[in-house]
């Protein structure tokens, strides 16, 4: 069985984070530390729950390389994982529901 939440790193690096379909905890749960460029975040809340109006403050980043988030709708995918170096270091499979954000 797989980790619910998994965190891909090498050399102290994040390189992904895995969420899989199956992780369900109620409330807001953040995935990324604030300093992403791009936040990752699961919600779950009661029928009827209101989120309060807010707004998102304007932080300025300097990005250097371009994040990407897949879902996994449908099928299954294989993603290889390599060092700088362009070394093969592991691979995971991701499923219907899953999410990986590629750092």
């Amino acid at each position: 069985m797989h980790k619910l939440v998994e965190i891909f790193a090498h050399n102290n690096q994040t390189q992904a984070i895995i969420v899989r379909r199956d992780f369900n905890k109620p409330g807001i749960n953040f995935f990324t530390p604030n300093d992403y460029s791009q936040q990752l975040a699961y919600m779950s809340h009661p029928s009827g729950k209101e989120i309060q109006p807010h707004i998102h403050k304007k932080v300025h980043r300097e990005v250097h390389f371009t994040q990407e988030t897949l879902f996994i709708r449908k099928g299954k995918l294989q993603v290889d994982f390599y060092s700088e170096q362009q070394e093969f270091l592991e691979s995971r499979i991701l499923q219907d529901g899953d999410v990986i954000l590629l750092i």
